[in-house]
């Protein structure tokens, strides 16, 4: 009876677990039934990458009229707010529902091609197409090549991949390696960081891609050909290996062996195992429920944490008051807007201007 009752705990802790670890950065479409009959349907970006957004609607012979054909493909950047994307009429009492299917990059990104990459290894090869290959040694710091914001980490015992969303809209992937521990979505990776280390017996893959065009959200990304190594940079750079990784297994003792422990009987050693499991789950939990609040952090919130104080003073007053405008006298739009900017790189007084002309050339976009 005990041990079927563990079995079900289990099953519920594991639920929890998958729960804790949904995604936290998503874009969100908004479905707004209007009075005259209308519906709209809007998008706002995940304030971390932009993204190339799948849409369908189920049934399709529900829809009588639209502004889009369907299914539909939208690109959203992160800093846009509820961009209505399309305008529908339904079947009067037709109930349908809007799959949504999501991958980062724009399949229209238009690559920076004055930036020069920063080899992620000093042995890698040419970047040629898109894509450059090498073999780091055990141990092997693998560096960031641009910067960029992690959308996925995923750490194996042999190796891993991590995939990096640039400014521009395009990706970087990274395969071969072991990556770092403290890799989540959303943290912002500077260019020649530590990404991770090599394993020694895998050729570490460095691909600057888009996402293919298309409407099937499962194909492949695509190269881009025109990205370089930076010209300046010493092709015979110093290894530097991390620790972490042995190269080789470290000599026995001379010493004379230990007999092992008698067994536990069986019922023993199921109580064993189920003690160190509940002392294990009960670990992560506890850490979850102090870390996890923290992460869920509204995005506002940590762009105005990184703001510089006084920055509204600082900004060109008509630029400022022209952008208040724009988006209707939303102050806390405009503050993310800001600190968006600054993020970039534009500096305080040219942050106003800067996010005014952006927010423009996105509502022309979307006429």
């Amino acid at each position: 009876m005990i041990k079927h009752g563990w079995h079900y705990g289990r099953v519920a802790l594991g639920l929890l677990w998958a729960l804790l670890c949904a995604p936290l950065w998503a874009s969100e479409l908004h479905i707004e039934h209007l009075s005259d009959g209308r519906t709209t349907l809007a998008l706002s970006g995940n304030g971390r990458w932009a993204e190339t957004v799948h849409i369908e609607v189920t049934p399709a012979w529900a829809v009588q009229a639209s502004t889009q054909s369907w299914p539909m493909q939208v690109e959203i950047r992160p800093e846009e707010v509820r961009r209505v994307i399309a305008e529908i009429r339904l079947a009067p009492g037709a109930q349908v529902s809007f799959n949504r299917r999501s991958r980062p990059g724009l399949v229209s990104a238009q690559h920076q091609d004055s930036y020069a990459y920063l080899r992620p290894i000093p042995s890698m090869g040419p970047l040629a197409g898109g894509e450059a290959q090498g073999r780091a040694v055990l141990g092997e710091a693998v560096r960031v090549a641009r910067d960029g914001i992690v959308v996925q980490a995923e750490a194996r015992d042999d190796a891993g991949y991590v995939l990096v969303a640039h400014a521009d809209g395009t990706l970087g992937s990274y395969s071969g390696f072991r990556p770092g521990a403290d890799l989540p979505p959303g943290r912002y990776v500077s260019r020649g960081g530590v990404l991770g280390q090599g394993v020694g017996t895998y050729t570490l893959v460095f691909r600057v891609e888009r996402p293919a065009a298309g409407l099937d959200a499962a194909q492949a990304l695509q190269p881009v050909a025109s990205a370089v190594w930076d010209a300046a940079e010493r092709d015979e750079r110093t290894v530097t290996r991390l620790p972490g990784l042995v190269s080789e297994t470290p000599p026995m003792p001379d010493t004379p062996p230990v007999a092992p422990p008698d067994p536990l009987p069986g019922d023993a050693a199921v109580w064993r195992d189920d003690v160190k499991f509940v002392a294990q789950v009960l670990a992560v939990t506890a850490v979850l429920l102090f870390a996890f609040p923290l992460r869920r952090r509204t995005v506002a919130a940590k762009r105005t944490a990184r703001a510089p104080a006084g920055g509204a003073a600082q900004v060109n007053p008509d630029a400022y008051a022209q952008l208040l405008r724009a988006v209707g006298g939303d102050a806390a739009m405009v503050e993310r807007l800001l600190a968006y900017e600054i993020k970039r790189g534009a500096s305080p007084s040219d942050a106003a201007q800067a996010a005014l002309e952006r927010l423009q050339r996105d509502r022309a976009r979307s006429v």
